[in-house]
């Protein structure tokens, strides 16, 4: 019988180990995870926007709004089809006619129709009442998170509010974990948040995120009412840098509250903060192997609505119509002209000169946080005014010696807005009398014995901000004047007078730069 040669059986030898190493291969692919993108879109601080968010100051283009978002949120889901989760970040309610008149149904029913997942509650939920939130709240399609708002009373959670919730989609549970902003009391009127606690989220983090792993989330990301913001060398930030750093083996963080526009890494977990009024979205892409996150992609989408046209039929777009509709013709009744561009400090000049002629006050204080847009040159219609002055607040009118309006406003100058007197403040002088300087508007000095009739708002009347001195007011009023109401009655009357709005454009209190926050 004929026997293979020695080169022969080497050869098959060598076919032999090299199938061997070839099914081997074959098999370890087989156990090697795939690897597969994770995408979290994220909004927040939509503030009522329905209608649109302006011009891009860089570029002059439109952008933002309902429409415009929703378009984004369609292109996104398209190029992202599969694993794609919508976390808002609060502040959804409060800010337009749109919205406002509807103590904010129209903008969760396009929240809804967006496909939110989850949302942060914002401090600004609270602007109209717990009950008005918890009204709203029946209506959400989706859960609403805070996990560090305790009442009062009980300790416990509120149980309209969630602390977090895990949400599937295509074979990936998501653990979503909510927080407010532990400045809510501040930063929304003190009286509607009475019965709550709202805790620093840090300590809480760690054992929620294991919670949520227990009940078996693969992924856990946070989405916060908490800011920061990005420096130019695209370092983090503020609060919500904090917030990162505090949470071991969280995926990502979704922020908000700030209106900033963040978008990187915090010790390598990204995170993002999509400005405000729907004019970005925030994209978080995770590469996933099933257990480990191999990378991380982050990025910040701009809404142009005149590069994003709705679709036909689009629903959105009917929804918007239908609160337009309804509010068009008190939004487009004209009130005046301005006569340029008017951005702060001239905006802050115009409403406290408001403030103090509608009720013949001699010193008007306001805080820079009611103003929430600029007034375009020309036309100034009711809906203008209403998207500069969106919260309903009340003129209130009080008498304090000089010696008391000085210490109300030692207690937070850098959010201090006047009119009837002028000053400085100056942190980094060691006399604490130099730090302070405050005189009429003749330039006289304050009279510390002298009676002045002070008009402030309501929100910092009752503490908002952190304002303290207003408890030694006396014959304290609360007008049934909304702010609103006299910016409104001051535009008219200049009308009247064939003046186009045009207040002076130099700030009345001088604060550093360093000293605000």
């Amino acid at each position: 019988m004929h026997r293979p040669s020695a080169i022969v059986r080497h050869c098959v030898a060598l076919s032999c180990l090299a199938l061997a190493l070839a099914a081997r291969v074959v098999a370890d692919d087989a156990r090697a995870p795939v690897v597969r993108d994770v995408t979290i879109l994220a909004t927040t601080d939509f503030h009522g926007a329905l209608v649109s968010g302006g011009e891009e100051r860089s570029t002059n283009r439109p952008w933002g709004g309902a429409v415009a978002l929703a378009a984004l949120l369609r292109q996104e889901r398209a190029a992202h089809p599969q694993r794609t989760f919508l976390l808002d970040g609060g502040d959804e309610m409060q800010g337009t006619l749109e919205s406002n008149l509807f103590f904010g149904r129209s903008a969760i029913a396009v929240l809804n129709a967006f496909r939110v997942d989850a949302a942060a509650c914002g401090n600004h939920e609270f602007d109209w009442g717990i009950d008005t939130l918890r009204a709203r709240h029946r209506e959400m399609r989706y859960p609403l998170l805070a996990a560090n708002v305790f009442e009062k009373r009980t300790g416990k959670r509120p149980e309209w509010l969630r602390p977090y919730t895990i949400v599937e989609r295509d074979g990936v549970r998501l653990g979503i974990i909510g927080f407010a902003t532990p400045e809510t009391p501040r930063v929304t009127m003190p009286l509607n948040v009475e019965s709550l606690r709202f805790d620093p989220p840090e300590p809480l983090v760690g054992k929620l995120v294991a919670e949520v792993r227990e009940r078996g989330a693969d992924l856990v990301v946070l989405v916060a009412h908490i800011g920061g913001q990005q420096n130019r060398d695209g370092k983090i930030e503020g609060p919500v840098a904090a917030l990162a750093r505090a949470a071991p083996g969280v995926a990502a963080v979704v922020g908000g509250h700030s209106h900033s526009f963040v978008n990187g890494m915090v010790d390598g977990v990204p995170v993002v903060i999509a400005g405000s009024s729907a004019r970005l979205l925030g994209r978080i892409v995770l590469q996933w192997d099933g257990r480990t996150v191999r990378g991380a992609q982050t990025a910040l989408l701009r809404a142009y609505s005149d590069s994003l046209p709705p679709t036909a039929g689009d629903p959105i777009a009917a929804l918007v119509d239908a609160a337009r509709v309804r509010t068009r013709p008190l939004a487009e009744r004209p009130l005046g002209q301005a006569a340029r561009l008017l951005r702060r400090p001239a905006l802050a000049n115009l409403v406290t000169d408001a403030m103090r002629s509608a009720v013949h006050a001699d010193v008007a204080i306001t805080n820079p946080g009611g103003l929430r847009r600029d007034l375009q040159p020309g036309p100034i219609t009711v809906g203008d005014v209403f998207e500069l002055m969106p919260f309903d607040n009340a003129l209130v009118t009080m008498r304090l010696r000089g010696s008391e309006l000085r210490q109300v406003i030692a207690s937070r100058p850098e959010k201090v807005l006047l009119s009837g007197m002028k000053g400085r403040w100056d942190p980094t002088l060691a006399d604490s009398t130099a730090r302070l300087v405050l005189q009429h508007a003749d330039g006289s000095p304050l009279r510390p014995d002298s009676t002045y009739v002070l008009v402030t708002n309501s929100f910092i009347a009752q503490g908002g901000d952190g304002f303290t001195g207003f408890e030694a007011g006396r014959e304290t009023t609360v007008t049934p004047i909304l702010v609103r109401d006299a910016i409104t009655q001051a535009v008219e009357g200049a009308t009247r007078a064939g003046r186009p709005i045009d207040p002076e454009p130099d700030p009345r209190f001088v604060v550093p730069a360093s000293g605000r926050d």
